[in-house]
């Protein structure tokens, strides 16, 4: 599928007649490349509306917008085995004069199975996030189908390369390893702590096993220059006794991404709505969940492997909460950002919602966070920026984003000043288009019914993305608006478990690519990344409960139960089900947290879940709940009175056994059934965020102690 192209046309902005380089969404059907059974049975005609999926509904994470005629789409099914096809979306394309802009060089030739790819070199040193990563000679796209086993789609799945290579092979013109080493130098001052390179291969081996096409040590492993690159942290499954499980395969899961995309003019990748989830949980398999920095920084580095000239764009919503541990992780969350260089980052209700003081600290020019219709301290301080330019791959495109008026209703706070959405466009629209822009973008931090309208009052914006939408992006775009001034719509989804990202190429024909990207496992993780998340972490160690304000709240439960006294004040009377539990995840919940990398056994937002006395709702101990384990060592991990309540005075009555009425209440105070741990119980940490492969008819037989204490 192929869709818009650039062109010049007139625009009456305010009474006064301006020429822009816009998006015309035009769309050619991709004849017989697509896995849709619909495009194969449709002619090359019109349909007469864009497809807008609901991502609730669609399972193709890695399902792409403007596919190639020659390149085939692998149907992936759905967790009931049908396969969800997609209609191509054939608007007819009328003549039209094409705009002028800067032609890209034509790409090498595309990879072959078994044959280490082309190398290209790299582009010009610019501000984007390439600069980022030491100029090592990128290895060219890939044009087919990924490997699970590998970051770059592009090696064949399941069979092995099928000819040898050299170390060399990777190196233009030849040469030696040292030429890849900035400075020069040996290949050792590349790994830790110094080494051999067979230090960097899993099980040893020689250096052939990471380059295509040669002698691999597991068959079907491709390589890319990320894959010699030392990496912080597996995503190994971990916690939980989970390990039994079969391995992860993320593309199987997922699909493949940037299936037959050559190198882009530039690359447009959108993010958003973390909602301070900086990396996820991982503690039901780091490999079965999406999102985090680490990964969006691996794809970054991925990007500029590939040579790929990007601007990275985030629609705000970074921050969740108040307090200093909000605050920690938006400053974290944030140098994440700067490291892999975004250009525009948006302010959203969340993040207004910090002290002002904090975000003037990010915010201040030189910065990229922008917004339109929000002034820190008010618009004459103008600490922070209305409108972004940017200049990448020949291209200009300004950028600038607003805060919907519904959310800016939300706001109670004197020291933000915000005025409407459509007044704030209407002010900074002339000096954007003054600056005879290629693309114009627009970030909207509001709900979909607020960003279709500003849409429909805004044509002058060739790509619009909005924080509102479905938890999951649309495999497809939207395209809203009038017929001529279409806009092309981009969704986020939410908690920064994917990105989006829109190529564009200078090609009458398709000068767009769409793709949504999953952050699975297929990306590993950044040692970059990880090195802020110790830092985080420190800080949060530092400061301790009092520091973040933690303060333990009253145990509604105290009055029936009393307070916590561990799990070991249960195997006396409770033997069967003690070796039960000793057995399971569970008994060595807070291990899992201080063996992570980097540990997080001080996170209150962690230790919610992975030991006796906390609130997992609100990150709060209870009163006499777990505090340390230097204070309170016997309240470490998730025991009986996690789930049970407090034990205090069911423990008392029965081991004075003298009173079978308060015997009788205090046991019924600690009982609950099965059906009460299905519905309520096991879910409070076994959620979707934290555990979202969990369900409970199977993972109840590991944890099932009802009549192990029968005589």
């Amino acid at each position: 599928m192929m869709f818009g192209v650039f062109r010049r046309r007139s625009v009456s902005v305010f009474g006064t007649s301006v020429l822009l380089a816009c998006l015309l969404p035009l769309v050619v059907g991709c004849g017989d490349g697509g896995s849709s059974d619909v495009s194969d049975d449709l002619p090359s005609g019109v349909l007469d509306d864009p497809i807008d999926t609901p991502a609730a509904n669609d399972p193709l994470n890695g399902d792409q917008f403007g596919q190639p005629s020659d390149i085939p789409v692998p149907d992936v099914p759905d967790a009931t085995g049908i396969v969800i096809a997609e209609p191509p979306i054939r608007p007819a394309v009328p003549s039209v004069s094409v705009g002028p802009i800067e032609p890209v060089p034509s790409d090498p030739a595309g990879s072959v199975a078994g044959q280490v790819n082309p190398i290209v070199p790299p582009t010009p040193a610019g501000t984007g996030p390439s600069d980022l990563i030491p100029p090592v000679e990128p290895v060219s796209p890939p044009t087919t189908a990924g490997n699970p086993a590998d970051l770059i789609p592009g090696m064949p799945a399941t069979e092995p390369p099928s000819t040898g290579g050299t170390a060399t092979d990777l190196i233009p013109g030849g040469g030696s390893a040292t030429d890849l080493i900035p400075g020069g130098g040996s290949a050792t001052d590349l790994i830790p702590g110094g080494g051999s390179a067979t230090d960097l291969i899993p099980g040893g081996g020689s250096a052939t096993d990471l380059i295509p096409g040669g002698a691999p040590s597991d068959p079907g492993n491709g390589g890319s220059a990320i894959s010699l690159i030392p990496d912080a942290g597996t995503d190994d499954t971990d916690g939980h006794g989970d390990d039994d499980r079969p391995a992860f395969d993320p593309i199987a899961e997922n699909g493949p991404i940037f299936v037959g995309w050559p190198k882009p003019q530039v690359a447009l990748a959108f993010s958003g709505v973390q909602h301070g989830y900086i990396e996820p949980c991982g503690c039901a398999g780091l490999d079965r969940m999406k999102g985090g920095m680490s990964r969006r920084h691996s794809m970054f580095r991925q990007f500029a492997e590939w040579g790929w000239p990007v601007v990275g764009l985030d629609l705000g919503g970074t921050a969740k909460g108040f307090g200093l541990q909000s605050e920690l992780k938006f400053h974290t969350m944030v140098s994440g950002q700067l490291k892999m260089g975004y250009d525009a980052i948006a302010l959203g209700l969340s993040d207004l919602q910090l002290p002002v003081g904090q975000l003037v600290s990010v915010t201040a020019p030189p910065s990229p966070f922008v917004s339109a219709n929000v002034g820190l301290f008010g618009f004459d301080a103008e600490l922070n920026p209305h409108t972004q330019f940017v200049e990448r791959g020949g291209l200009k495109i300004a950028i600038t984003s607003v805060l919907g008026d519904a959310y800016r209703a939300q706001l109670n706070n004197e020291d933000l000043k915000t005025m409407p959405v459509a007044d704030a466009l209407k002010k900074v629209l002339p000096g954007m288009l003054a600056k005879d822009p290629d693309l114009m973008v627009l970030l909207v931090h509001a709900s979909m019914p607020e960003t279709k309208k500003i849409i429909a009052d805004f044509p002058q914006f060739d790509i619009v993305a909005t924080s509102g939408g479905m938890p999951e992006p649309p495999a497809l775009p939207q395209f809203l608006g009038k017929e001529g001034e279409k806009s092309m719509l981009v969704e986020v989804g939410e908690k920064g478990m994917n990105m989006v990202v829109v190529g564009v190429y200078n090609d009458p024909q398709q000068p767009f690519r769409y793709q949504r990207v999953p952050l699975d496992s297929r990306y590993k993780q950044s040692p970059d990344m990880i090195a802020l998340m110790e830092s985080y972490q420190d800080e949060v160690a530092k400061a301790g409960f009092a520091g973040l304000g933690i303060r333990p709240l009253a145990n509604p439960l105290t009055e029936s139960n009393g307070n916590y006294v561990g799990s070991k004040e249960c195997q006396t009377c409770h033997e069967g089900s003690y070796d039960i539990w000793r057995k399971t995840g569970h008994a060595h919940a807070l291990a899992t947290l201080k063996n992570k990398e980097p540990p997080r056994h001080f996170d209150p937002e962690c230790l919610a879940c992975h030991v006796i006395g906390w609130d997992p709702g609100t990150f709060y101990p209870y009163k006499n709940g777990y505090m340390s384990e230097q204070t309170t060592p016997h309240l470490k991990d998730v025991g009986c009175e996690s789930c049970h309540g407090p034990g205090e005075l069911h423990v008392k009555e029965e081991t004075a056994g003298k009173n079978q009425e308060l015997m009788d209440k205090y046991r019924k105070a600690v009982r609950i059934t099965l059906e009460e741990s299905r519905k309520s119980f096991c879910i409070t940490c076994h959620d979707g965020d934290n555990s979202p492969g969990f369900k409970f008819d199977e993972y109840w037989p590991k944890v099932d102690h009802n009549g192990a204490d029968d005589e």
